[in-house]
């Protein structure tokens, strides 16, 4: 016997009925939903395929877009260890997003569908979550076609690397300056006043500049200016130029191992420090002497 060719969504005939479940299930997350910025990955270089990763990604553009969270009792966690290198969260969370929505607010020469990689900012939560991966397939094809009508994004906490948040909205670019790692420089000797946000570089020009970063925060009562994003090393004595603000300042002295130290009071220069009361490194090879041929 023929399946029903008024409702079966298996039937190619019954596409009005899909569209109705398409409709059916948009609607439903615009109800129970929320609104989350999902955030394309984007590569400044070759990834590197054998470690997975790529130490200059930029996270460029953001969509405001409705989604589900699936386990809305919170998060799954796996465990937080804390390990030698500090907390290591893996809180999990799974979002639904129709395939209809998501087309229609991220543009289609972006991304034809999300990928792993890409991130979902939840801003009622605060957090970050990076997508681990892209389940297309939870319906088995039982809506009658191959194309996913939603899909399920595993994600996990985000973890910051150094990358670049350039989309140009305040609450996801903060990511960055909330958890890259901060170097105070102490200035002397200029004008202006530098802004959050902008580049500063010395050198003769932007394209030219020896070391290259982003302001957190300017202090112009101590002329005191944070920076992270470091490219290049700068170098004491020489004129500071913030790229917006046209503000230029004379660097008094600076150390890349001085770290601000706004979640910890841990110091590179203290590990530093430690280290060389345990290694030796006058001698040439700590290991033995290559000069002795072997016996």
């Amino acid at each position: 016997m023929a399946t029903s060719k008024y409702w079966n969504p298996q039937s190619p005939a019954v596409t009005n009925e899909q569209h109705l479940v398409d409709d059916m299930i948009a609607e439903v997350i615009k109800i129970n939903g929320m609104d989350c910025y999902y955030i394309l990955r984007d590569s400044q270089s070759s990834l590197n395929y054998i470690m997975g990763e790529d130490p200059t990604t930029m996270f460029a553009r953001a969509y405001l877009i409705e989604m589900y969270l699936d386990n809305p009792s919170g998060s799954v966690s796996g465990g937080d260890l804390l390990s030698k290198f500090g907390l290591n969260m893996t809180d999990s969370s799974n979002f639904v997003v129709s395939t209809r929505t998501f087309n229609r607010y991220v543009p289609q020469n972006f991304r034809m569908h999300p990928i792993e990689g890409d991130l979902i900012y939840v801003p009622i939560m605060n957090q970050t979550f990076e997508i681990k991966k892209v389940e297309e397939e939870q319906t088995f094809y039982s809506f009658g076609r191959r194309d996913p009508v939603f899909f399920n994004l595993k994600s996990q906490t985000f973890q910051f690397s150094q990358e670049s948040f350039q989309t140009g909205i305040d609450e996801v670019d903060a990511i960055e300056s909330n958890a890259a790692y901060l170097i105070a420089l102490p200035v002397s000797l200029g004008s202006g006043d530098f802004q959050r946000g902008e580049i500063v570089y010395q050198g003769a020009n932007l394209a030219s500049a020896t070391a290259t970063a982003k302001v957190d925060r300017w202090f112009p009562s101590n002329t005191n200016i944070h920076i992270y994003y470091i490219t290049g090393e700068f170098q004491q004595n020489t004129q500071i130029t913030g790229e917006t603000s046209g503000a230029t300042w004379t660097l008094n002295y600076y150390d890349d191992r001085k770290n601000v130290g706004r979640y910890d009071d841990y110091q590179n220069d203290i590990f530093e420090s430690e280290a060389n009361s345990i290694i030796d490194l006058t001698v040439t090879n700590p290991f033995g002497n290559p000069s002795k041929s072997i016996q």
